[in-house]
């Protein structure tokens, strides 16, 4: 089974590459609103969770997104349970929530100076490569 996951993986993987596309990194991707004006930022991503002043006048944005996905959690191997069969595996999943915090400074005319993020829920995405 972990052969074909890996063969399944590896052939998506060159499909897509073979489609001229290419994964950008969440902490790549935010990249893009630096030195743009904070208000571009909100109209794409709506209200910051919590906006603070720093005593220079700089400000930091903290924007917070989360999802729910299905994970493997768990596993039960070779009939250690009365319903597994022995010598067979069974994979566990559990829903399990995902948080990303973005961090954004700016100035005090409200360009971005920088972007910063944390969390297991911070996703890239997939971009055409031009």
């Amino acid at each position: 089974m972990r052969n074909f996951n890996l063969v399944f993986l590896l052939s998506v993987t060159f499909i897509i590459a073979g489609c001229g596309m290419k994964y950008i990194q969440h902490s790549d991707d935010i990249q893009r609103y630096k030195d743009k004006n904070i208000e571009e930022l909100i109209a794409e991503w709506g209200a910051p969770t919590n906006k603070m002043a720093l005593p220079s006048g700089n400000e930091i944005y903290s924007f917070t997104s989360s999802t729910e996905v299905q994970e493997k959690t768990g596993e039960i191997v070779q009939g250690t349970r009365h319903y597994t069969p022995p010598g067979e595996r069974v994979e566990i999943y559990s829903r399990v929530q995902k948080t990303c915090q973005t961090n954004v400074t700016t100035d005090k005319r409200g360009k971005v100076l920088s972007l910063t993020s944390q969390g297991s829920g911070c996703i890239g995405r997939w971009e055409k490569e031009k």
